[in-house]
């Protein structure tokens, strides 16, 4: 009988809890939301824009799959924003008018064509 007792005691319990928040929860108010970083969506193998977009070209959409040269740059500040395609460069003249070649990485092939302003 006692054992009874204990278990139905022990069941009102638990379903007396299950509409209860802890006070700490409950003052927080909504959960913020949570920066991402930005994602590109997947370009199948045989996609027509497979690496066909040009230096300069919003890469944006599926990343650097989608360039000629394998290469797209963010540059802007907004992260879902300021992609564009870019390429390997020797020297400034290999870029084009308002571009440079920027070294972003110290080693050869280092260098590639950025927008001005950038870097």
């Amino acid at each position: 009988m006692i054992r009874l007792r204990l278990a139905a005691f022990t069941l009102f319990a638990m379903v007396a809890a299950c509409g209860v928040q802890p006070a700490d929860e409950a003052v927080a108010g909504p959960t913020p939301k949570v920066l991402t970083e930005h994602r590109f969506s997947e370009l199948g193998a045989f996609a027509p824009e497979r690496g066909h977009l040009a230096l300069g070209a919003d890469c944006s959409k599926h990343g650097a799959a989608s360039c000629a040269s394998g290469l797209c740059l963010h540059v802007a500040h907004d992260r879902d924003t300021g992609f564009v395609c870019s390429r390997q460069c020797e020297g400034n003249e290999a870029c084009p008018p308002k571009w440079r070649c920027g070294q972003t990485h110290p080693s050869p092939g280092g260098a590639i064509c950025v927008p001005g302003g950038t870097l």
